[in-house]
């Protein structure tokens, strides 16, 4: 199952509801938004402490892995997509996510960028920041999360800091 698709399918139930809204299609997203907390934990160092006021959304790094404690993996992307849907459910459905779980997200994305704006696309759960694969997608996904949360933040000093992070992708993307 893929944390990605998921999270884009949650928000295109979003686009869907703002065309027409319904009952079923509301039902399904708040569902979808459950099995994607479900999947969101705090962020580790390389040395197992936490790295305070992050969240990522997690994956396995081997599909099918059943060993105790398996690496997991959080992408740069499945943040993105993840706050994208985040911050549509809780603009359609208000309640449904506190804030502060979303700027935790934001700040996990904060965390994977470099000063020139690049951002590492990946983080193991058990050696930290993967430098090993780059994708040309996941950064503006990364990007239009951090605009909608931008949009629903309340916090003006939050909203100056997710609209430069962004404003910084963009730039380096063009």
């Amino acid at each position: 199952y893929n944390l990605l698709r998921h999270n884009g399918a949650i928000y295109s139930l979003a686009l869907a509801y703002d065309r027409k809204p319904s009952e079923p299609v509301k039902e399904a997203m708040l569902r979808g938004i459950e099995y994607l907390k479900a999947q969101v934990g705090p962020v580790p160092n390389p040395d197992g402490s936490l790295l305070p006021d992050l969240l990522a959304p997690w994956e396995l790094e081997s599909f099918g892995d059943t060993q105790p404690n398996p690496p997991k993996r959080a992408k740069l992307g499945g943040a993105g997509l993840g706050l994208i849907a985040l911050c549509n459910v809780e603009r359609i459905v208000p309640g449904t996510i506190d804030l502060d779980y979303m700027r935790k997200m934001g700040n996990f994305i904060q965390h994977l960028q470099s000063h020139d704006g690049s951002f590492v696309s990946r983080y193991s759960s058990k050696t930290g920041k993967d430098r090993s694969w780059s994708s040309l997608y996941y950064p503006g996904e990364a990007a239009l999360g951090l605009v909608y949360l931008y949009e629903i933040e309340t916090d003006e000093d939050y909203k100056k800091k997710w609209l430069t992070i962004a404003t910084e992708t963009l730039l380096h993307l063009e």
